[in-house]
């Protein structure tokens, strides 16, 4: 079973109204401990301060020890399907102010471990399992205002290369009670570049976005624009194995 369990006492202290300052909320430090199920892991979230005042929510903190093995408990048996192993661990961060202004930066690194996957040799058929030589896996999301940011980096020895970077633009209503929500639309504008230079593995069946699938070795540099409901990717693609296909439908 699943376990949680808090570093020491938290508390919350209820702000009260002060002059034209609104009442809040603030809740101390903490760290809180998270522990999976067989094969045993544990996570560790520990959070700065958190501030609710005025409309504006303040929240800061870091995770460290974030296995993937825990992605097969969302995943189910896709990632296993597809030969997907590895011990590979993450830390990340966040620092973000939600209010009448949006502030965010938060991160997801690889801090050790490797994958092992399946792959197919074109001549032959035969599969084999393979360490990806994993030297870098980063995802970073942060905004400028309505323009949010997201960049992915992949780099590894076995299972080649991916970078990526997208733009696309949030939307803030503020409401009849002067609180303002934060939303990305279905027509957000999506501007970015993507570069793929990828081996021929089952793998990638499991990891390509929603709705795409991908047969064989790819190499790409294409654009992406449209928006988020209607995405455009434009540019070359080329293969060494011919039996590559790339496909959103």
């Amino acid at each position: 079973i699943w376990q949680a369990k808090l570093g020491q006492a938290v508390t919350a202290q209820w702000l009260a109204a002060q002059g034209k300052q609104a009442p809040g909320l603030l809740v101390d430090a903490g760290q809180l401990s998270l522990s999976s199920p067989a094969p045993s892991s544990q996570a560790l979230i520990a959070w700065d301060p958190v501030r609710w005042q005025n409309g504006q929510l303040s929240t800061a903190g870091r995770i460290s020890n974030l296995p993937l093995a825990w992605a097969e408990h969302v995943a189910g048996d896709a990632m296993r399907n597809a030969g997907i192993t590895g011990d590979v661990v993450f830390d990340g961060n966040w620092n973000a102010q939600l209010g009448q202004q949006l502030k965010l930066q938060a991160g997801l690194t690889r801090t050790r471990g490797d994958l092992t996957v399946l792959r197919k040799d074109p001549a032959t058929g035969i599969e084999s399992r393979i360490k990806a030589g994993l030297r870098e896996a980063r995802l970073t999301v942060n905004n400028e205002g309505e323009r949010i940011h997201a960049q992915l980096r992949w780099d590894s020895s076995q299972l080649g290369t991916a970078t990526g970077d997208v733009n696309s633009q949030l939307t803030a209503t503020r409401g009849t009670d002067g609180h303002t929500t934060w939303a990305w639309p279905e027509s957000a504008p999506l501007d970015g570049h993507i570069k793929l230079n990828l081996p021929r593995v089952n793998a990638w069946s499991v990891l390509a976005p929603p709705g795409w699938r991908i047969h064989g070795s790819v190499n790409a540099d294409a654009k992406i624009a449209g928006t988020r409901a209607q995405p455009q990717v434009t540019g070359t693609l080329g293969s060494p194995s011919a039996t590559t296909t790339v496909s959103n439908r």
